[in-house]
Formats: structure tokens, sequence, C-alpha cells
């Protein structure tokens, strides 16, 4: 099913707002963490946010029939 761009917007919005809630929750867990955990769980947090554009991108593609190659015409 395509997504109109408002879908994938919504779609995006929320994942966006949870990775959020996520680095909150860790910061108040979290009350010294040093500039490399704070660079480690944001390189995770914006990992996991890239994934999520590009599976909403890919999932919003028209899905066409796979090309066949032509036969070769010394081998078939």
């Amino acid at each position: 099913m395509r997504l109109s761009r408002a879908q994938k917007k919504a779609k995006l919005e929320q994942a966006a707002a949870e990775l959020i809630e996520a680095l909150l929750d860790w910061d108040e867990e979290n009350r010294a963490p040093t500039l490399s955990e704070i660079e480690d769980e944001v390189l995770l947090l914006r990992q996991r946010f890239g994934q999520e554009m590009a599976t909403t991108v890919l999932a919003g593609q028209e899905q066409g029939a796979p090309v066949t190659s032509p036969a070769c015409p010394g081998c078939g």
C-alpha cells in the first residue's frame, strides 16, 4: 500500500517522538554520562531513525514486476 505524504510524515514524526522520549529517559537514568556515552546513545538512536526513514520511503515505492534479462543469443 502506497502511503501518502501526510501518512509518511505522521509515521516519521511518531518515530522521532519515540526516539526523543528514549533519549530523555536515558538521560534521566544516566545522570553523569561521559561525552563518549552520550555520543554512543545518540548514534544508536540516529541509526534507528535512519532505518525508519529508509523503511518508510521504501515501503511507499510501487512494486513492479521483475525485469527478465534477455537471453544470450549464443547460449540461449
